[in-house]
């Protein structure tokens, strides 16, 4: 990673980044990074990933963010090289792989999360069955052992630390998206 960043300052504007699409959390994670370790690289979006891996494996694009699953075959294979995590912890399967916040950034981390949400005006004892019943699933072996497939880990949480969560995500995310100008097709 830190080749990748000196490579990218030596050519400001001539490195080009792929990305899922405009305002996915790929193209998201790859501002954010732009941003922190003040490189200036071009945004070039795909629909999907599948077109996006394509174009770096052929050399139309110079980096891109992804989620594990889908570069893992081209990182074992030796097709492609894993820089980093962008992620709070290094995963299992690329244990080697430092995260961006090993490397200096602790901004970057655009993990994809899931929450459950109701309706606002929900009865509180429904909220509270529906809470205790994603828990219990969460916990489950049987659903950790489907997560651990696609290497991502169940973190059940609060209403109340699942909202601070949403907020702070907000906070982060929403300078960088007005800052880009992205807009969702």
């Amino acid at each position: 990673m830190p080749a990748f960043i000196a490579y990218a300052r030596e050519r400001p504007g001539k490195v080009n980044f792929g990305s899922a699409g405009a305002g996915t959390i790929t193209h998201l994670g790859a501002e954010l990074l732009k941003e922190e370790a003040k490189i200036d690289i071009v945004h070039v979006p795909y629909r999907g990933v599948a077109p996006a891996v394509t174009d770096l494996l052929g050399g139309q694009v110079q980096m891109l963010v992804a989620d594990v699953p889908f570069l893992l075959p081209q990182i074992k294979s030796g097709a492609l090289k894993a820089l980093a995590i962008t992620s709070a912890a290094r995963i299992p399967v690329l244990p080697d792989v430092p995260t961006t916040a090993e490397l200096g950034y602790p901004r970057v981390n655009s993990d994809n999360w899931y929450g459950l949400v109701a309706p606002a005006g929900v009865p509180p004892d429904v909220l509270a069955r529906l809470h205790r019943a994603a828990v219990a699933a969460l916990n489950s072996d049987d659903l950790k052992k489907q997560y651990d497939t696609f290497n991502a880990t169940p973190a059940p949480s609060t209403p109340q630390q699942y909202a601070a969560y949403v907020l702070a995500e907000q906070a982060k995310w929403g300078p960088v998206v007005l800052k880009t100008g992205v807009k969702l097709e």
